[in-house]
């Protein structure tokens, strides 16, 4: 597939698209370089997602209290099946703090999420951090 999808870029009826690829071939990536770019997004997207969801999913069917919880507060939105839309997860505060906890607590890329103590510091096992 990325063969396919790198070739449709180059030769005589090459496409040119305006996306991160279209910038690389425009700055000179070859071919066989496009190709093994286009394996590594699709590889590194799909592990770091699936690993997001695994984690997530692990620490709630290991803590009955956050599940029964969550699957509550789906029940009351009943929002579109058998695909929640974007907007109906949004409004579910529930679901978004434990989207979140899963993220920080197992996070797929380290070093991506921001870090900041809140105004007026906070005290973290007895050590005072100062905010910022």
């Amino acid at each position: 597939m990325a063969k396919e999808i790198a070739g449709e870029r180059f030769g005589s009826s090459k496409k040119t698209r305006q996306d991160m690829l279209g910038s690389f071939v425009a700055h000179g990536l070859t071919q066989k370089e496009a190709s093994s770019e286009i394996l590594m997004q699709i590889l590194a997207g799909s592990d770091t997602t699936a690993t997001a969801i695994r984690a997530t999913l692990l620490h709630l069917i290991t803590n009955p209290r956050v599940l029964a919880t969550l699957r509550a507060e789906i029940e009351r939105f009943r929002p579109s099946w058998p695909v929640v839309k974007e907007a109906e997860a949004r409004k579910m505060a529930y679901l978004q703090a434990v989207i979140k906890e899963g993220l920080r607590i197992f996070p797929p890329v380290v070093g991506q999420m921001s870090k900041e103590v809140p105004k007026g510091g906070d005290t973290f096992k007895g050590v005072h951090l100062p905010e910022g």
